[in-house]
């Protein structure tokens, strides 16, 4: 390659950048946002009361202890009945739908 060519190709790779910092220059101008005073958006709500009176108070939490005491495991398989249709409940069971929850609560 002589000194001619390599000018060519470092005038073309000059000229194609300036080319692109050209129109990046333009778009910002053109397409200009000005920043928000302040970002985000203000949300206002107003909470009615429920139609009957006032709003009922919330429920009380319970221990979990004295829920797991009360627990009955007949009653958990008959809920868990309409998870299986998404869900297994076997040690190393496939995924359907969703995923195997064997395990998940120990």
């Amino acid at each position: 390659m002589d000194s001619f060519e390599i000018n060519k190709l470092i005038g073309g790779l000059l000229g194609t950048v300036f080319v692109v910092f050209s129109v990046g220059i333009v778009s910002d101008a053109l397409f200009a946002s000005p920043a928000p005073e302040k970002p985000g958006f203000a949300i206002e709500a107003t909470e009615e009361p429920a139609e009957g009176g006032p709003a009922a108070p919330a429920a009380e939490a319970k221990p979990i202890a004295d829920l797991l005491a009360n627990a009955n495991v007949e009653a958990g398989a008959s809920v868990f009945k309409k998870c299986q249709a998404c869900h297994t409940g076997e040690k190393g069971g496939p995924n359907k739908v969703g995923p195997d929850l064997w395990d998940i609560v120990d």
